[in-house]
């Protein structure tokens, strides 16, 4: 009994953990590739000194194509991410080495290591909002007037303020200042949290641009990492603010999983044998009208999550309202069928508790008694067929049709 317990937890823990994960890879792609090329150029010092004098003019294309994509998207947060991290390449590389610890450009690079961090941290806080909008042009504005601030820190020689910013502790490893350190470490716990919320390519773009823009930082006043690392942070945010187009267009908003595009332009690319199955959630429509489609959304969310973690090489679409797709390339019939039974079966043993009116947002550490909230059985029924070479859609064709005699012969099952 001790072991089926032990075993019934890891299960649920590794199921757990799939969930929490699934989609956090493809966020943290941009920031990957930022290391890397930061990589390549510390091991190859002819290809940074050759990079560096087109610096200001990649800067400069960033932010024109950053502009163009926040127009496009109607999303401005990686605009204005962009933005903060371009006045810092313009602090960077306006401003040389000197050995004067009080001088201008020593609070400058003081500056740009305190507020750099605080405002990506900021947009990451946010909200996306179109960039003609009251909110994306004020954040903006909010971002733009961050090196101002500084600046009237400086010219009225508020000198409290002054020595706080550019105050380092003797025996420190790194000569950043204790303020900038505070606001990198700091601005690194917020993005790494909000980045397990979200999961998205913008958050997993700004984590990359900070460790960035915060090791070019860590190199010293005047050294020449600061400015490469500062742009090539902005470039990592194109990589999010592109992988973000992505997101749009061939990933479901409710559910995280690829769409019914996502779903096309895969079969397009199928030559040989294949295996499709229709999975649809039974009695759905009922579901809405009793309970809401609130409820109705979160049965979708339950059954995607499920659905995604299904084995033998598929992989889960949602395909349209309540109906979901499975694609096993390479599998024949008999090889993926067992894999959709349980699936089809982990959803009918899963029961989805209904939300009462006064159940807080948030998980308790100790749960009520059970038995208390009523639960909601949610089964789906499905529709498995094999493909011809070179068919693939009319695979998913006779699925369907299998779906409706699932359907027919009384639901909760795979014909």
């Amino acid at each position: 009994m001790e072991e089926r317990a032990c075993d019934r937890a890891r299960r649920k823990l590794a199921r757990a953990l799939a969930v929490r994960s699934r989609g956090l890879l493809p966020a943290c792609t941009p920031a990957l590739a930022g290391g890397v090329a930061a990589a390549a150029l510390a091991a190859a010092p002819g290809v940074r000194e050759g990079v560096e004098p087109w610096l200001p003019a990649t800067v400069l294309a960033a932010l024109g194509v950053a502009l163009l994509l926040a127009l496009a998207l109607r999303r401005s947060r990686g605009l204005w991410a962009v933005l903060a991290l371009a006045l810092a390449f313009d602090v960077a590389h306006r401003w040389g080495p000197t050995p004067d610890e009080s001088s201008p450009a020593a609070f400058a690079w003081a500056a740009t290591a305190l507020l750099l961090p605080l405002v990506l941290a900021t947009l990451v806080l946010g909200r996306d909002r179109p960039l003609g909008s009251a909110g994306g042009l004020g954040c903006g504005i909010a971002v733009a007037a961050a090196p101002l601030a500084a600046a009237f820190v400086w010219l009225s020689f508020q000198e409290k303020a002054i020595g706080a910013i550019l105050h380092t502790p003797a025996g420190t490893p790194t000569p950043l200042p204790l303020a900038g350190l505070g606001a990198a470490g700091l601005a690194s716990v917020v993005v790494l949290v909000r980045l397990l919320q979200r999961r998205t390519a913008f958050e997993g773009s700004v984590l990359g641009a900070l460790w960035l823009a915060v090791g070019g930082l860590v190199a010293g006043r005047g050294s020449a990492w600061l400015p490469l690392l500062l742009a090539l942070a902005a470039l990592v945010v194109l990589v999010g603010m592109s992988r973000s187009a992505f997101e749009l267009a061939f990933l479901d908003p409710l559910t995280g999983l690829p769409s019914r595009r996502a779903l096309e332009e895969d079969l397009r690319g199928l030559d040989g044998p294949v295996v499709a199955a229709m999975v649809d959630i039974d009695h759905f429509k009922a579901v809405n009208d009793r309970h809401g489609h609130a409820v109705g959304d979160q049965v979708l969310r339950l059954v995607a999550s499920r659905l995604a973690q299904v084995g033998g090489g598929g992989k889960a679409y949602r395909y349209g309202g309540e109906e979901f797709a499975l694609l096993f390339p390479g599998r024949t019939l008999a090889q993926a069928r067992p894999h959709v039974e349980a699936v089809r079966e982990a959803i009918a043993a899963s029961p989805f508790v209904l939300r009462n009116e006064d159940r807080p947002k948030r998980k308790p550490r100790r749960p009520g008694p059970s038995g208390t909230q009523p639960t909601l059985t949610v089964t789906v029924s499905g529709g498995l067929a094999e493909g011809r070479r070179g068919e693939p859609a009319a695979a998913l064709k006779a699925a369907d049709a299998a779906l409706y005699r699932a359907k027919q012969a009384g639901r909760n099952r795979i014909c």
